[in-house]
């Protein structure tokens, strides 16, 4: 168990002081994880003395914001709670899912993961414009900027987003702000048959309306002791346009469901999205990813029944499927069997999940992975020679 004697580094006077002090922890041999000590206290490698995971709480300031121009520069630091409600001043919005006030900006780029507002949004690939990147030989380096057309060539920025901070520790960000909605509207559809529910979010994607959100969950990761399964949407826009549709939608959720329940208010409406992405991100989960198309994850579910014993949520707009387990042994097994499933089916499939030695090992499936491994050695000899920034990340093909 881990305990508050983990050694974090203390971020008190900006950029150029977390640089140094990464410079100083990496020359002293430690290794830096950019993330909490509680998000990683059940793993093993946690208690590890020359193990510091990062404390950006002094990191948090708004640096520059353009109202007009839908911009806002901010230290990665920065809870996305606060962060929601200094953008809610000015009727702005950046759409990031979180489910715990303690949710950072800093773990969101690292990780990649945006929650079910991926769906309309494009998760923080497509939110991140530019980065200020602290490297552990304590030079910071700057990628993007604060437009979309200063993104030429290469494309560092998106190649640090969800990196997990191998590479280096983004320290401030240039962030793309949309319109604070009118209005949300959720439902939950209810079915037994998962593939009868990917149908009717196929049905609602159609429409032309403003659909945000589209996860289809487990019963189970909403505290639900019944077998079935939730396709949860979300509309979010204009006032009149989400009212005058929601007898059309309710209708098409209808015909492919067993019942749909409106979930108008707004209290309840926001806390059935936090609760989703809090379960997903809890530190008492193990999630194993697993990357994959709809027509594969129909194929899935016909032939592996058995791997949905375990919750799991699926991105219908990502593609991406979360299955949570308790037991950090699990997905192993699991891996297992979706290899013999990616043989058998010539699927292309890509996880990850944490073991014993991993904060994230990550496995293609069917695929040639040599490619990304060499970039990958590449770019980690480039930036971090020294394999202080978080070496509990592993590559490996299947």
């Amino acid at each position: 168990m881990v305990t508050t004697e983990i050694t974090a580094i203390e971020v008190t006077s900006g950029a150029r002081r977390l640089a140094a002090d990464l410079k100083s922890a990496c020359e002293a041999g430690k290794k830096i994880v950019p993330f909490s000590a509680l998000r990683c206290q059940r793993l093993p490698f946690a208690t590890k003395e020359n193990v510091v995971f990062l404390n950006l709480e002094d990191h948090r300031q708004i640096l520059e914001h353009s109202i007009e121009d839908q911009v806002i520069l901010v230290e990665t630091g920065v809870s996305l709670a606060a962060l929601d409600e200094y953008l809610g001043r000015t009727r702005q919005w950046l759409p990031l899912s979180f489910g715990l006030p303690s949710d950072t900006l800093l773990e969101a780029i690292v990780t990649g993961d945006g929650g079910a507002l991926s769906y309309g949004f494009g998760g923080p690939r497509h939110l991140v414009l530019g980065l200020t990147l602290a490297l552990s030989n304590g030079n910071l380096i700057r990628s993007g900027g604060r437009v979309v057309k200063n993104v030429t060539g290469y494309d560092l920025t998106r190649l640090m987003i969800g990196s997990y901070g191998i590479f280096a520790v983004p320290v401030a960000a240039y962030l793309r702000l949309y319109a604070r909605p009118e209005r949300f509207l959720s439902f939950a559809v209810a079915d037994n048959d998962p593939l009868r529910l990917l149908a009717c979010q196929r049905s609602l994607a159609h429409l032309g309306l403003p659909l945000v959100c589209a996860e289809l969950i487990d019963q189970r990761l909403l505290g639900q002791t019944k077998d079935g399964f939730l396709l949860l949407v979300r509309f979010a826009g204009n006032q009149a346009l989400i009212e005058a549709a929601s007898p059309l939608v309710r209708d098409i959720c209808k015909a492919h469901s067993h019942s749909v329940t409106p979930i108008d208010e707004p209290e309840k409406e926001t806390e059935i999205w936090s609760s989703l992405t809090k379960v997903e991100r809890t530190e008492a989960a193990y999630p194993l990813e697993l990357t994959i198309n709809r027509q594969g994850f129909a194929r899935l579910w016909q032939q592996e029944k058995a791997l949905f014993d375990w919750p799991f949520s699926y991105g219908t707009g990502t593609g991406l499927a979360k299955f949570i387990h308790s037991d950090l042994g699990e997905p192993e097994k699991m891996v297992d069997k979706l290899s013999a499933f990616a043989k058998r089916n010539a699927e292309d499939l890509t996880v990850a999940y944490s073991d014993s030695q991993c904060l994230r090992r990550v496995k293609r499936l069917g695929l040639d992975f040599n490619q990304q491994e060499q970039l990958f050695e590449r770019l980690k000899k480039q930036y971090d020679p020294s394999n202080c920034l978080n070496p509990f990340v592993c590559l490996a093909n299947v």
